[in-house]
């Protein structure tokens, strides 16, 4: 016959610390700065558009850039390629009545997610703006382009009256 099970013993010493395992490989290098490019207009003028014209907007000023450069048509040229937010935006004073239409393009086609549509009336604000989210592939162009069916003409605002930015949130995904 077996016996009750006795009290529980007092624990032992720690025993000697183990040697230090040996160093894992090295992971990929990470990116501290994420890609983007930017360009504003900060001088006032006027715009006209002619009926059923697009119009490739021209800006003043462009903000470093890291992944992009720009070239002389106005435009972002990606060099990092991915998935990008741009924010971009339009601000005058209206010299005409009608409508227009602010949107992106992507080497040339439109970006019908970034298509901003406005109205306006003599002599009032035209302040429009816009964001979108696109992939781009490497060498990609970035144009911000403006079109009026019945053609429109606007004055510039003093200060930041253009602006386009674009930055990237990842890697090109698939579908």
């Amino acid at each position: 016959m077996r016996g009750e099970t006795g009290p529980r013993g007092t624990a032992g010493h720690a025993g000697p610390r183990g040697s230090t395992g040996s160093t894992g490989p090295q992971g990929p290098a990470g990116s501290t700065v994420a890609a983007h490019c930017g360009m504003f207009n900060n001088g006032c003028g006027e715009v006209n558009i002619a009926p059923d014209e697009v119009a490739a907007m021209t800006f003043s000023d462009f903000m470093p850039a890291v992944g992009a450069r720009y070239d002389e048509h106005h435009s972002a040229v990606i060099t990092d390629a991915g998935t990008y937010t741009i924010d971009f935006c339009l601000r005058a004073k209206s010299l005409s009545d009608g409508s227009v239409q602010i949107a992106l393009t992507n080497d040339g086609m439109i970006m019908q997610s970034s298509v901003v549509n406005a109205d306006f009336n003599h002599d009032q604000p035209l302040n429009v703006t816009g964001f979108a989210m696109a992939e781009f592939a490497q060498g990609a162009h970035l144009h911000f382009i403006v079109y009026s069916k019945e053609g429109a003409r606007f004055r510039l605002n003093d200060g930041v009256n253009l602006s386009m930015r674009a930055t990237k949130i990842g890697p090109i995904t698939t579908k």
